[in-house]
């Protein structure tokens, strides 16, 4: 079958996901803005493929310019990033485009509020000229650049129980600058990834994976940031974490929320609740990330380091609108991770029981705002 019919077949299947496909995570739809703007939307999706070291990511979103009010269906600013990597060392390749018209719909209908606790995810964001996006598939393209149609089955929650609840909690609801919200943490993926040269053409990949989905949404980026994210093989654990500083008002936060999940452990960590203690050192001159998470009953070590080579630039929201070279990702980081639990007595000396080990290969490992500079 032809490049061109694929693409086709892509664009179809497209369609068919945003009634046929799974639907979970409400937050994972579109938000409005309350008041004006500067205000921004992102989802970000990476795919690990399932029988290799690749990596494949797409960053898509929109932005409302200060000053102004959103008006459900109007064209906003926006930005489309396709991320690469074969992984095991290799640089990631960024192409990246900025669309002048993007809007998004849910239930095929301009956006006219906020999700709501127990809505399904059932949104399409659109790019005019480059494609569309929803919870479900991705048709992107760059023209005589890169393409990228994938499809998405199967996700897995943040939260088993409550699919609707993700990595902030309650904190959700609270006027932050920014907010984050995990759709799933490995969703299984089909693919199709083309990359388009003068000189030795078209490089055309078919393949299967898992895909992290995620998004973003709020006045712009942090003024500092880390994040973690990787898929076990098989797709049977899952490691993300984010976490930097944040000013609201004249106070800076630093707030860290870590997940881990696997057969064997279930652990969440966030600032924000009682008991609950984050340490780190964060070093992007030598690539590598340690991060001690505490609460009175469990403790998770985490150690990620990648070759600097590895690393590109990555698209963020800014002020502004977004911008290219906010942040440096790599997608070949080695990321090792060890579980405890203890009682409270024991957890305040340091002692515990030591109940998993597991090591993730080629996991991202991105240093933004400040955190991208040598201390």
């Amino acid at each position: 079958m032809k490049t061109k019919s694929l693409f086709l077949l892509g664009a179809g299947l497209l369609v068919c996901a945003m009634t046929c496909g799974s639907r979970a995570t409400a937050l994972n739809n579109p938000h409005v803005p309350v008041g004006r703007g500067p205000f921004f939307e992102g989802w970000y999706t990476r795919i690990t493929d399932a029988d290799g070291d690749r990596s494949l990511a797409v960053i898509v979103g929109s932005h409302l310019p200060a000053g102004e009010q959103y008006q459900p269906g109007a064209c906003l600013p926006g930005y489309v990033q396709i991320l690469f990597s074969e992984g095991n060392g290799a640089s990631v390749q960024a192409f990246e485009a900025f669309p002048e018209c993007t809007y998004a719909l849910v239930d095929g209908e301009p956006v006219d509020r906020s999700p709501r606790l127990h809505d399904e995810s059932n949104f399409e964001w659109i790019a005019e000229g480059y494609g569309s996006i929803s919870q479900d598939a991705i048709g992107v393209e760059l023209p005589g650049i890169a393409r990228v149609w994938a499809q998405f089955s199967e996700t897995v929650s943040w939260n088993e129980t409550f699919g609707e609840i993700g990595p902030e909690g309650l904190l959700a609801g609270l006027p932050l600058p920014m907010h984050w919200h995990v759709h799933s943490l490995g969703s299984t993926a089909e693919y199709e990834y083309e990359a388009f040269d003068e000189n030795s053409g078209s490089v055309l990949i078919l393949s299967q994976g898992y895909a992290h989905q995620e998004k973003n949404w709020g006045n712009a980026f942090p003024r500092a940031w880390a994040w973690v994210e990787g898929i076990s093989e098989g797709n049977e654990s899952h490691l993300v974490l984010g976490g930097g500083k944040m000013d609201v008002g004249p106070v800076e936060f630093r707030p860290w929320i870590i997940g881990y999940h696997s057969p064997f452990v279930s652990s969440d960590f966030n600032f924000a609740k009682l008991g609950t203690v984050v340490r780190t050192s964060i070093d992007s001159c030598s690539g590598v990330f340690q991060l001690l998470a505490r609460t009175p009953t469990r403790t998770l070590h985490v150690h990620a380091f990648a070759p600097l080579p590895s690393f590109g630039s990555v698209g963020i929201p800014s002020i502004e609108g977004f911008v290219s070279d906010g942040a440096i990702e790599s997608f070949s980081a080695t990321v090792e991770v060890k579980s405890y639990k203890h009682t409270p007595w024991d957890g305040l000396w340091g002692r515990g029981h030591l109940v998993e080990e597991q090591v993730f290969k080629n996991a991202v490992l991105e240093f933004g705002g400040d955190y991208r500079y040598c201390h």
